[in-house]
Parts: structure tokens; C-alpha cells; sequence
């Protein structure tokens, strides 16, 4: 006699099917799916959607380890067992890619966006404080947010929230780092590294002068035919940092600031992202601008 099957329970479950558990992100929904391992991802899709009452399985973005999943992927292929935690998201268009960044929603704290790519900076004489150093606003360029409150010891670090001049106590200042597509991913995930570099010593460099950090070391990516330069928003802890005035570095108007004891294995993060930053590149063939990138991926 021919055995019922059941999604709800595990006891009719066979070695060519996997029982796999979908929570979605901003709700606490979650629901359990019973699927052949041979399937695909599509199939995945299909049924999860129908539990949570999707009008089209289109709509939802599945992720697995920071991964989004594709339609044209199998089960078994991706290694999926009945212990794997998938992230559901809810789409507002079909179909809907992970994003510009490609790294988990969950990295990201849409509540702290900012767009200040139609402002312009403030009349000479208006300064801003961040950390007793002066800071350089983003003038010009979309910040999307890290999730940070609350990741660390405490949140003294960023300061009060919210648009003014002066310093806060205990506040660390804020710095800019340009970075690749490429390496954006471990760095929001795993925090920085001390790299190669070696100019003034080992240790991560960034700036407070975010033109100059976009000019020299910001790199470019492709979005929707669309090309942006890309930089992170950090801020630095002033008891590990080294400051290299520009009559050093041999730049005007481009110090550079070096926190030469990261330490993230250990919990030493002197150096902490909080926002990515992205500006449009709308440079024309001559211009130094657009030679410049062409003789940056040649």
C-alpha cells in the first residue's frame, strides 16, 4: 500500500528528499518546504511562495550564505540539507537581483540611507566635527547603510544621530576608503585587513578627503548599464591611528590616515564601514576622467 506524503511532518521523508526551512527577512514568517533534491531552485521558489501566499513565486528572492539563488540551480548541486537557514525576500519587480552590492540585505540598515547626490558643499567657512577632525560630507554621492548599531560594545562610536556641526564625546572620526565590487563583500562581512601596502608600513589606509580617495583609489562598476565609482564610509578609532599630513604623502589636500592595529580575529576592529558610498560616472571619450579608467582596466 502506497504510503500518503506529508510537507508538515519528517517521517515520510526519503534519502532523495530535504525538508527546507525559508525565513523571510522584515517579517517572521517562516515555512517549511518538503523538496526532491534533484529539483531546482525554481521549483524551491514555487513552493515557498505558495505557503506564504506569494501571487508569484517571481516576487521572491531566495539567498543561501550570502548567495542569492537561481532559478537554474539544483538542490543537491548547491549542497542544501535539512539544517540549511535560507533568507526569504519579498521583491517589488520581478525577478529582482540582490542589488548594486551584491552582499546579504541583512548587511544593510535602509533606515540610515542618504542621498546627497543632487547636494553641494555648504558655503566656505561652514566646517562639520566628527572626532575632533574635521569632516568632509559625502557631497554628491548615494550612501546606502551598514548595519552597525548595535554590533559592536556599544554605539559610541557614531555619535548622535543626525545632521550637525559638532563632535560628540567619544566619537570616532570618519574616514573614506576606495575599494572594488570585487572586495566590498569581505569587507562588510569580516571587517578590514591589513593588506600589502607598504608606503608608510603595514596597517589600513584610508582619508578624510573623499575626492581624492575617489580619484586615486575608488574603483568602478557596472549596474544597469550605468557605470559608479565606489568608496566606503568608515569611521576610525583616534587612539590606533597615524595621520600623514600631505607635505608627507606628497598630495595636496590628501592625508593619509593609517590604523595600524586591525585586528578583527580578535575582535579589533579599529577601522568600521558603516556606509557605501556610490556616485555615477558620467565621464565622455578625451576627457582625463574617462582616460583614466581606461588606463586603470587595461
Amino acid at each position: 500500500m502506497m504510503q500518503p506524503t506529508s510537507s508538515a511532518s519528517t517521517d515520510h521523508i526519503d534519502a532523495n528528499s530535504v525538508q527546507l526551512t525559508v525565513q523571510m527577512l522584515k517579517k517572521k514568517a517562516q515555512v517549511t518546504v518538503e523538496i526532491r533534491v534533484n529539483s531546482t531552485v525554481q521549483d524551491l521558489r514555487a513552493a515557498a511562495a505558495d505557503k506564504l501566499k506569494l501571487s508569484c513565486p517571481g516576487y521572491l528572492m531566495l539567498i543561501f550564505n550570502n548567495e542569492q539563488l537561481a532559478d537554474h540551480q539544483h538542490i543537491n548541486q548547491l549542497g542544501l540539507t535539512s539544517d540549511s537557514f535560507i533568507i526569504g525576500k519579498r521583491c517589488f519587480q520581478r525577478g529582482e537581483l540582490m542589488g548594486k552590492f551584491e552582499i546579504d540585505p541583512t548587511s544593510l540598515d535602509p533606515k540610515y540611507d542618504y542621498d546627497l547626490t543632487r547636494e553641494t558643499k555648504p558655503l566656505v567657512g561652514k566646517t562639520f566635527m566628527r572626532g575632533q577632525y574635521q569632516y568632509e560630507p559625502p557631497y554628491g554621492w548615494m550612501r546606502t547603510a551598514l548595519k552597525v548599531v548595535d554590533e559592536y560594545e556599544d554605539n559610541t562610536w557614531l555619535g548622535p544621530d543626525g545632521i550637525r556641526s559638532e563632535t560628540a564625546t567619544g566619537e570616532w572620526p570618519v574616514s573614506y576608503h576606495g575599494t572594488s565590487k570585487r572586495n566590498l563583500r569581505g569587507i562588510v562581512q569580516d571587517g578590514f585587513k591589513i593588506g600589502p601596502r607598504d608606503r608608510f608600513g603595514p596597517a589600513i589606509y584610508s582619508s578624510p578627503s573623499l575626492e581624492n580617495v575617489a580619484n586615486y583609489y575608488a574603483s568602478t562598476f557596472t549596474y544597469q548599464g550605468k557605470s559608479y565609482s565606489l568608496a566606503l564610509q568608515n569611521r576610525v578609532n583616534p587612539e590606533h591611528l597615524t595621520v600623514y599630513e600631505p607635505v608627507v604623502t606628497g598630495l595636496p589636500g590628501f592625508p593619509y590616515w593609517l590604523s595600524p592595529q586591525q585586528d578583527p580575529d580578535h575582535g579589533g576592529y579599529h577601522v568600521r564601514p558603516y556606509g557605501i558610498l556610490t556616485r555615477e560616472v558620467r565621464a565622455t571619450p578625451g576627457s582625463s576622467w574617462f582616460d583614466y579608467f581606461l588606463s586603470y582596466f587595461d
